[in-house]
């Protein structure tokens, strides 16, 4: 198949698509395959390509020289289909490798497109794209696709079939996603995302695009934490247990180098959750210190998004105190 006839192929798969949020039905595109005049060696090619496991296994190699496969608990988020995804994960869970596979298969698998790949910092920004660039370089069927590659002022890659990658950081107030227009954009260590970055990059995804966000919770209720909140947005949570080679050696460990595992520092690092909001003025367990409890009380605790009320089965009483504890 040319480039031409991946680009209709990409077209009929993302409009029989266009309404799930998981992995790819092909029990619905091929027939529109088919529709569009592709035979059955077509279709079959096709889909080893769309189903991105298949396309790791064939194409790509792991650091022992083997054939890529990928691991079970990261099988829903790599095939998923949905245009707006985010990860809230531990740390070392393959964030970066899933971002490393899809831009090896968008090179392949979305011609005449755009994909940008953003953090905040420089210190995320080379690892990662310094791992793409590697793999495509060593992966025959890849490198022999491109035909422009530069570092400065930003990183791009453009390839034979018209497939464009950039890798740029958020720079001042975002000012380096301005003037960008993407197909696809993948935000990484989301949330050192200032809210400024935020509101630039928001701006520079085409209509139809796919947003694709990767964090670790650091408890801020930040872009990042109210993206995973977001009901529009496809949730995926890889706790840092998932990893093959973690043991019980490992999670005590960061047990104690966090404090505990009821520590923000281990749920959010290891357990990939938000937990409780970080960065109060007030710690809340040193103004529960300061309560009487000997006088006859009920405590009331509001989430974030509650109502703004006692509940209907809370007695009336002579006081009432609330306490907003601030934020630093």
């Amino acid at each position: 198949m040319n480039s031409q006839e991946i680009s209709a192929a990409v077209d009929a798969w993302q409009e029989s698509n266009r309404q799930y949020d998981s992995a790819w039905e092909k029990s619905i595109a091929q027939p529109r395959l088919s529709q569009r005049g592709f035979d059955s060696i077509e279709v079959k090619f096709w889909n080893s390509l769309m189903e991105r496991s298949a396309f790791t296994r064939a194409n790509l190699l792991n650091d022992a020289g083997n054939p890529w496969s990928v691991r079970p608990y990261q099988l829903g988020s790599l095939e998923s289909c949905a245009t707006r995804k985010v990860h809230c994960d531990g740390r070392d869970v393959g964030k970066t490798s899933e971002i490393e596979l899809m831009a090896a298969w968008a090179s392949i698998a979305q011609p005449n497109r755009q994909m940008l790949i953003a953090t905040q910092c420089e210190n995320h920004l080379f690892p990662l794209m310094h791992r793409i660039v590697r793999r495509i370089h060593d992966t025959p069927g890849l490198v022999g696709n491109l035909v422009e590659f530069r570092r400065s002022p930003s990183w791009y890659l453009r390839f034979g079939n018209g497939f464009q990658l950039w890798g740029r950081l958020s720079g001042p107030r975002g000012v380096n996603f301005q003037g960008m227009h993407v197909d696809w954009q993948i935000i990484d260590e989301a949330q050192e995302m200032t809210d400024a970055a935020w509101g630039e990059i928001l701006q520079a995804l085409n209509a139809g695009g796919n947003r694709w966000v990767y964090g670790v919770p650091n408890g801020l209720r930040n872009g990042f934490y109210r993206m995973s909140q977001d009901p529009l947005y496809e949730k995926h949570n890889w706790p840092s247990y998932l990893h093959p080679d973690y043991d019980e050696v490992k999670d005590a460990e960061l047990a104690r180098l966090y404090g505990g595992r009821d520590a923000p520092g281990y749920i959010h690092r290891v357990l990939g959750q938000h937990g409780a909001p970080e960065h109060a003025v007030f710690r809340l367990d040193d103004y529960l210190a300061c309560v009487d409890d000997a006088t006859t009380n009920c405590r009331i605790t509001l989430n974030e998004g509650d109502e703004f009320e006692a509940p209907y089965n809370v007695d009336g009483g002579e006081y009432y105190l609330g306490c907003d504890l601030g934020y630093a």
